[in-house]
């Protein structure tokens, strides 16, 4: 038989052998090591003060439409999770452009910003704010040649959680 014949069924029966080495390891493994139940957190009567969470949903302001489909979706996870100590954050960017600031730029941010401010009256107690707006400026970045938001999501989420950890505030341009 030709050699690349022989190469593909190797490769085939390796495959195969390999599928049926791991499945039989898993369910040895299965058999010596017993299961063990995994602590968790009580929350049956609410998030104490102690464990106070935010949900945060990271998204870009390309338009109205998205803007009011954001915040609606934000209000809906509230509904969904009510607790005292559970709190709404949307982190925004807006989308990469040649230039720092588009003319659109504003009247997003301002629509983002009064639908968290109608939501916390909706919703919050006095004194109390449950929805948050983080937002982003645009950077500029060589490598892309545009001004975009820093490392999207995973950008978002480390400089959020800086703000948490330490109170830096500076890579956000607008805190609601």
């Amino acid at each position: 038989p030709p050699w690349w014949w022989l190469a593909v069924t190797s490769l085939a029966v390796i495959l195969v052998a390999s599928r049926s080495a791991v499945s039989l390891v898993n369910w040895c493994a299965s058999l010596l090591v017993p299961p063990r139940t995994l602590p968790r957190l009580d929350f049956s009567k609410g998030i104490p003060e102690a464990h106070r969470t935010a949900v945060i949903v990271p998204a870009m302001l390309s338009s109205a439409a998205t803007v009011d489909k954001l915040l609606e979706h934000l209000e809906l996870r509230y509904l969904g999770n009510r607790s005292p100590n559970l709190l709404m954050v949307l982190l925004t960017d807006l989308p990469d452009a040649l230039q720092e600031r588009m003319p659109e730029d504003g009247s997003l941010l301002d629509r983002a910003l009064g639908r968290i401010r109608e939501l916390n009256a909706r919703y919050a107690g006095a004194g109390q704010t449950v929805f948050f707006l983080l937002h982003r400026p645009r950077l500029w970045n060589p490598r892309e040649r545009l001004w975009m938001g820093h490392e999207r999501k995973r950008g978002k989420i480390e400089q959020f959680n800086r703000l948490v950890l330490t109170g830096a505030a500076e890579p956000f341009s607008l805190i609601e």
